[in-house]
């Protein structure tokens, strides 16, 4: 059976056809994500109608591709969330983790942020395995709430696969690792925080329902057949599960256009992060590292002294080039400061190389996902690697494995896709659940 996948990233959108039979995908269709409405510089706002229009374009393009799929399987950015009214028409754009409206201050002159920190109970805090921070649906709604927004009767909040699903026919439904990586989601209870809803003064909102496991969530119809729709699973999640990781044994290194380190675990965990993965699975989390955000400012730096220099600079070469080198030492050390500024420091010498520089950056992210995988996770045995910034970076892999000590479980050529592969198995009823469809990925030699 062949079933069709929307991957909404935060860089580009796809649509693949999965194939259970072949354990196969073709890529199908695909869009650059929308730029942001213009704004202030800490607001991330998409025009949610036009992104709804984009996501089923690509999906129509895709069904009329491969009419015989038996389902729609979503893969979706976290954190963010849309606010419509009762008929599910927008009254927000796309709030997007890049988001940062709760750094903006109050009349009290306190960062909207730096407030919540001292209102919201810490116990109900904890209960969300989503430490309070910048890109949180809770952080940013509160800001919305505290700048003037309005909330009329009735009014829903989403999640983004949750506003997709709704729109395309289905049910106000997200998945439940959609739903904890707002920040409103109490993992330990399995149900919407009352608490923390009524902290931020978002009490008139209605929630959608959760689902825990991988029931439909309703019907698309597209020439004149009906599509079941599934719940949006977390991208992170989606990643872990296509990376391979075997729980408890493997640490799954994301590198996308965010960072972050993953250990699947059996319940949840009140220690820092831990996001709900499926069928009673979470995954230990640490985020905020260097990622695919820090290489284009690279990129961008080597692309434009080639240009200041007289020369023609192809951004994909460069890419490519820097993908290729060997992981050497460098004299150079990389530094990462707030948002994705890159910086570089050490003796600038004459037979300094951009080959040292590149390193250098290599290195410094390499260090910073070692102290992360060996502080969070020991014991650890292997590296399972997703995101599109590893994926195709056979040098960044060398070293952010030299660094660990670790040897690379595996590397294909796309997590994501490889997680969603595993999803239609399970929706097809094939596979139980995702051990069983990792089994089956495994013997079929990916």
């Amino acid at each position: 059976m062949r079933y069709v996948a929307l991957d909404v990233g935060s860089t580009r959108i796809k649509c693949a056809a999965l194939d259970t039979r072949a354990l196969a995908w073709t890529e199908l269709a695909g869009a650059a994500f929308p730029a942001p409405l213009s704004g202030p510089a800490t607001r991330f706002e998409v025009d949610a109608e036009a992104l709804l229009r984009l996501c089923a374009g690509l999906l129509d393009a895709a069904l009329d591709a491969c009419p015989d799929s038996g389902g729609v399987l979503f893969s979706v950015q976290m954190h963010g969330f849309v606010i419509t009214d009762g008929r599910d028409r927008p009254l927000t754009g796309y709030v997007s983790w890049r988001d940062a409206a709760c750094r903006e201050t109050g009349p009290d002159g306190l960062a909207h942020l730096e407030r919540m920190r001292g209102q919201l109970p810490q116990d109900a805090l904890a209960a969300t395995g989503m430490p309070l921070r910048e890109k949180l649906g809770l952080s940013n709604l509160y800001a919305r709430l505290q700048g003037g927004l309005v909330l009329p009767e009735g009014a829903v909040f989403h999640t983004l696969g949750g506003f997709l699903i709704r729109r395309l026919g289905g049910e106000r439904c997200c998945h439940q690792s959609s739903a904890a990586a707002t920040g409103l989601y109490d993992a330990c209870a399995g149900q919407w925080s009352q608490t923390l809803i009524h902290a931020c003064g978002a009490q008139r909102l209605r929630f959608p329902r959760v689902e825990a496991g991988f029931a439909c969530a309703g019907e698309y119809a597209r020439g004149g057949r009906a599509y079941a729709l599934y719940p949006d699973v977390g991208d992170q999640q989606v990643c872990v599960m296509g990376s391979l990781a075997r729980p408890l044994q493997d640490v799954n290194v994301n590198v996308g256009t965010g960072g972050m380190v993953g250990r699947i675990v059996d319940g949840f965990q009140r220690c820092g992060e831990c996001r709900p993965l499926l069928f009673g699975r979470y995954v230990r989390t640490q985020t905020g590292l260097p990622a695919g955000r820090h290489a284009q400012a690279l990129v961008d730096a080597i692309v434009g002294g080639a240009r200041l220099c007289g020369g023609a600079a192809d951004e994909s070469a460069v890419w490519a080039r820097i993908a290729g080198l060997a992981p050497t030492s460098s004299p150079l050390c990389a530094a990462f400061g707030p948002g994705d500024a890159l910086m570089l420091q050490g003796a600038f010498h004459p037979g300094l190389s951009v080959q040292d520089v590149v390193n250098a950056f290599y290195q410094g992210m390499a260090e910073r996902y070692a102290q992360a995988v060996t502080g969070m996770h020991p014991g650890a045995r292997r590296l399972a690697f997703s995101g599109g910034a590893v994926e195709r970076n056979p040098a960044l892999r060398g070293h952010i494995e030299r660094a660990c000590g670790l040897p690379q479980a595996r590397c294909g050529r796309s997590a994501a896709m490889a997680g969603l592969l595993q999803l239609a198995l399970i929706a097809q009823g094939a596979c139980a659940g995702p051990d069983e469809a990792r089994a089956a990925l495994e013997a079929a030699g990916y």
